[in-house]
């Protein structure tokens, strides 16, 4: 509601409890910076991450570019301790000179400091990046590039209390190429992410080992019988739901707008295509989309935004239950947002009224684009 406007009996408190982070496309004028890239090639500048601090989280989402997933309750206890023996023991904790720089906010609008550095400016705005609540206390931001065209490959560990930054630079010869416009999710104390853009399209999928702080390839079975691995793609999002990672939609090597979900078996370590239908064509005309937003609720996904070949999506709500495999456009109520993409959604519970005995209440935030 607006600043002073009372709210209506069981609606959700103003959301102080949501981390937006905006990692630039806007120079400190406030406006846009042109893309000089050729138009098949123009991205959206101005990507947010967005990550729940501080509350309940009712089921895996994606954060925006995908956005990032949340685990589950039991995974998020369990990770909890992991990060906590991280920053002790690891290359978490600022001591590295070589793999790690601990930072802090910068003050006003030029970006993070390095702290050990006299508060010299340690990275510029950076977009194309995925986050991921890893639990109530604790986010970590996956690559992105800078305006000027440079891909980062840190990984940035910021935790609520302390408004800490600690950046990490994994070594090896298995950590995936720097990039943007991928998605990224979490699973089983491991850090998932797929595709993206740099100079070049990316099919392959990395995991980042929690415990071990090292990225590891995954490799996909190609023998596994209906396995088929999708195309290079940027822009797409993806969801957790049970022993499976499920990407829909983005921009493939081919130069073609996507609408298919596939499924990635993680017991399996294999790529299945998933069957959809759309219940009235009419009404859904542009299912295939990218730089969208999506978030899991009870065995479904809502899908909100995005682009496809020659414009902007409309700004229905898009449903794909799991169960049914069928597409729908929900029938909403209220003032919906305009139509837009580079956003970020994510799922969120708000408790109920003090006085009241009504259940928590699910909603799905989208911020910015």
């Amino acid at each position: 509601t607006r600043s002073g406007a009372p709210r209506e009996p069981g609606a959700c408190a103003p959301p102080t409890n949501i981390l937006q982070t905006s990692y630039g496309g806007c120079i400190d004028t406030g406006r846009p910076r042109r893309d000089q890239r050729p138009s098949g090639e123009r991205m959206a500048l101005g990507m947010q991450a967005t990550a729940l601090h501080g509350m309940e989280v009712s089921a895996p989402t994606n954060v925006r570019r995908g956005g990032g997933g949340l685990t589950s309750s039991t995974d998020r206890q369990r990770l909890s301790g992991i990060w906590t023996e991280l920053a002790r023991n690891l290359s978490w904790d600022g001591e590295g000179e070589q793999s790690t720089r601990v930072l802090s906010p910068a003050v006003g609008s030029g970006g993070d400091v390095d702290a050990s550095s006299g508060g010299r400016r340690a990275y510029a705005r950076v977009y194309g990046h995925t986050s991921v609540a890893i639990d109530e206390h604790k986010m970590i931001v996956i690559g992105g590039s800078t305006i000027d065209g440079r891909f980062l490959p840190q990984l940035f560990l910021y935790t609520f209390k302390s408004k800490q930054w600690v950046v990490h630079r994994p070594e090896g010869s298995s950590n995936p190429s720097a990039r943007h416009f991928h998605v990224a999710a979490l699973h089983d104390g491991k850090l998932y992410i797929h595709g993206g853009k740099s100079n070049g399209y990316h099919s392959n999928m990395y995991a980042f080992c929690l415990q071990e702080a090292r990225w590891e390839r995954v490799q996909a079975d190609t023998c596994a019988a209906e396995s088929v691995i999708p195309d290079a793609r940027f822009g797409h999002t993806c969801i957790v739901l049970d022993e499976n990672m499920y990407i829909f939609g983005g921009y493939d090597q081919h130069g073609f707008c996507c609408d298919a979900i596939y499924r990635f078996s993680f017991p399996l370590s294999a790529w299945f295509p998933v069957p959809a239908t759309i219940r009235d064509r009419e009404e859904l005309q542009h299912l295939e989309r990218h730089h969208h937003s999506a978030v899991l609720y009870h065995r479904a996904m809502y899908v909100f935004g995005g682009k496809h070949a020659t414009a902007l999506c409309d700004p229905s709500l898009l449903e794909y239950h799991f169960d049914t495999n069928a597409w729908r456009v929900v029938s909403t109520v209220g003032h919906s947002p305009s139509a837009r993409y580079g956003h970020s959604a994510a799922l969120m519970t708000c408790p109920p009224p003090s006085n009241t005995c009504a259940p928590p209440r699910s909603v799905m935030v989208v911020f910015g684009g």
